[in-house]
């Protein structure tokens, strides 16, 4: 949440970050409120991508007939995952917050100054599961 918050403050990224706590029942009207307006939308999960928590958001997106404008799934791979402390599997996996802003900033093609200026700010405890949607703010 503080980096979402720090993303748009440096870079003028409007940011939602929704604590999906729980798949179900998902939050339909909550994706057909926001997933379409979203520039780009993030699943973050602690968990393997495959099957998971962004898996059934596509899933519900198709229901729906909601086609988002860019989706990124990020998450574990669906391979044999070592057993470790959390902090660094975490970081291992880019699920911790340096991890998550680099992929957030590769998937908006942020560059340069500008990537290296999306820092993470101070440490906040960390859902299992996120749906963020961000979309950039036009240069005027």
């Amino acid at each position: 949440l503080e980096a979402a918050l720090e993303a748009e403050a440096a870079h003028g990224i409007k940011t939602m970050v929704v604590n999906a706590r729980f798949i179900k029942p998902m939050d339909t009207e909550l994706l057909k409120t926001f997933v379409p307006e979203a520039g780009l939308t993030v699943t973050i999960e602690e968990n393997v991508i495959a099957g998971g928590f962004g898996s059934a958001v596509l899933e519900q997106l198709s229901t729906l007939e909601i086609s988002p404008r860019r989706i990124c799934l990020h998450g574990l791979p669906d391979s044999f995952i070592t057993h470790g402390a959390p902090s660094i599997l975490r970081k291992i996996y880019k699920l911790d917050k340096e991890g998550i802003l680099e992929f957030i900033t590769q998937k908006m093609n942020l560059k340069g100054e500008n990537a290296k200026n999306l820092r993470p700010a101070q440490e906040t405890s960390a859902s299992s599961r996120k749906i963020a949607s961000a979309k950039r703010k036009k240069a005027s």
